[in-house]
């Protein structure tokens, strides 16, 4: 006869001096401050492949506009014999 305790669930711990809420504060000052590199950095990335990403867009405009030109100089030349 006896008693059997089979589990138990500690609801709460405190001290006075916040030393348990004060245990993962500096591990999640690390995980902050590196995440906001890692997305500093990720957006960074970002931009540099968005402005080649336009300069290319850009180089292509200017040769379709080139070819346009050539393609009206000569059916000019043909229409006018220059």
């Amino acid at each position: 006869m006896g008693i059997e305790i089979l589990s138990f669930t500690i609801r709460d711990v405190s001290d006075n001096v916040e030393y348990l809420s004060s245990l993962g504060r500096a591990q999640t000052a690390v995980v902050i401050k590196n995440a906001d590199i890692a997305k500093a950095e990720a957006e960074r990335d970002a931009t540099i492949r968005n402005k080649a990403c336009f300069r290319v867009n850009v180089l292509i405009v200017i040769q379709q506009l080139y070819n346009l030109y050539k393609q009206c100089d000569i059916y000019l030349q043909k229409q006018y014999k220059m």
